[in-house]
């Protein structure tokens, strides 16, 4: 459904980000910002997330909301990896374990 709605959104093809202007006020119906960003990050329940989708279709003001929120997480940076992480890797890569494990996989 999200990829649905930016797609409609920019008239099925992502797009230059421009400014939306002046907007419609939201409705009493329409969805908070707090849920409207566990709708796209997943931490929604299945009957809410329909509930959800179904608002969006009725709803433009709500659907550009939306989709500036789904634009703006994809600009935030990935949190960094943990550092035992890095040094595990860093370790698989030294001594050849990694690449082994690769190429017989």
């Amino acid at each position: 459904m999200m990829a649905n709605v930016i797609k409609a959104y920019f008239g099925g093809e992502m797009k230059e980000v421009r400014p939306l202007g002046r907007r419609r006020k939201a409705s009493a119906d329409c969805i908070g910002l707090v849920t409207l960003g566990g709708y796209l990050d997943g931490s929604m329940a299945d009957q809410d997330k329909t509930k959800v989708e179904a608002h969006l279709v009725e709803c433009s003001t709500c659907r550009r909301v939306v989709v500036e929120l789904y634009l703006l997480l994809r600009l935030r940076p990935a949190p960094p990896a943990p550092l035992e992480l890095v040094k595990a890797a860093k370790a698989l890569v030294h001594d050849g374990t990694l690449r082994e494990d690769f190429v017989t996989q």
